[in-house]
């Protein structure tokens, strides 16, 4: 099956499970497509649709180096002298806990961090400006980080597109947050440098990065190559395309769609039964004992009797 749009996805389930009823597709597709499915199928299959190359330039006495926005984790990793490997965090820093000595022509092994801070940092002490590329966004922005030598913050109220500076001056940044998520991406700046920090994704409070590490510092320009596995972003609007095969997500969909279902059934077969217990006892004038009373003993006699318990004819 083809690349489909969101739209496209939604439409063909609801033919599907159109007998299903109008509520049920109502409350359930558009959950199950965007917050279940895709995720799930991206993660357990490696599909060649979602690999894209990578390439990383070393620079002389540069331990980290960041990774791409997408960037979800290697398939593999290589120099000219032969393939790295990679370690977890705490096993690379328990291995190489102080690396600033570490000088080598090449190197073996590399670890892949994930953080929360800002992209880039500024190198001079200077005022930060925040803004939006939404006019409608107002929320609040906390700034952390050095100033005069102690931590410190500031917060600021976004005005849209327009920029806001802080009146604290910084000469270093730990981390932005946002109060709320915003409808558009916040950027933070150097007020003098015009130097970007980080920008915030509309759904995210915080910068969100994965950055690569190595066990050296490199004593010559190495071009490091190879392929890494791309994030799967849920659609966002209906003509919005799946990077992943649309017939496993339709496949994986309805499944979950099924058991959804079967929930909602086991339900309404409860209150039918009820309404049924209901209409006996009104037929009948069956008044000497309640619905609920009458619903025990049908339970009662549904009993499952163990092996071992003992029968007694009398």
């Amino acid at each position: 099956m083809n690349d489909m749009q969101y739209y496209q996805m939604r439409d063909l389930l609801q033919a599907m499970v159109q007998t299903w009823g109008t509520s049920f597709e109502t409350n359930n597709i558009d959950k199950i497509i965007k917050y279940i499915s895709i995720p799930q199928v991206a993660r357990l299959y490696p599909w060649r649709k979602i690999v894209k190359p990578i390439s990383i330039t070393t620079t002389n006495d540069t331990l980290v180096y960041n990774l791409p926005y997408d960037f979800d984790k290697f398939i593999y990793f290589k120099s000219k002298y032969g393939r790295l490997t990679e370690l977890t965090p705490a096993a690379f820093h328990n291995r190489f806990p102080d690396r600033t000595d570490r000088k080598a022509q090449d190197f073996a092994f590399y670890a892949v961090e994930e953080f929360e801070g800002v992209r880039n940092q500024i190198t001079t002490d200077e005022q930060i400006t925040v803004e939006s590329d939404s006019t409608s966004d107002t929320q609040k922005i906390l700034v952390r980080g050095n100033v005069s030598n102690y931590d410190d913050y500031e917060e600021l109220t976004l005005n849209g597109t327009s920029a806001v500076t802080s009146t604290k001056t910084f000469s270093e940044v730990a981390y932005v947050s946002k109060s709320e998520a915003t409808l558009g991406r916040v950027t933070v700046k150097g007020a003098t440098s015009g130097k970007t920090l980080t920008v915030i994704s509309p759904e995210h409070l915080t910068a969100q990065y994965k950055r690569l590490v190595i066990d050296s510092n490199p004593q010559e320009t190495l071009t490091l190559s190879g392929e890494y596995y791309s994030l799967v972003f849920k659609p966002v609007r209906d003509y919005d395309v799946f990077k992943i095969p649309a017939d496993l997500v339709l496949l994986n969909a309805l499944a979950l769609l099924g058991w959804e279902r079967r929930d909602l059934a086991n339900q309404m077969s409860i209150e039918k039964k009820y309404q049924q217990e209901l209409a006996i006892a009104i037929k009948y004038e069956r008044k000497s004992y309640s619905i609920d009373s009458k619903m025990e003993l049908q339970n009662e006699s549904r009993k499952i009797i163990p092996d071992d318990y003992p029968l007694v004819d009398y």
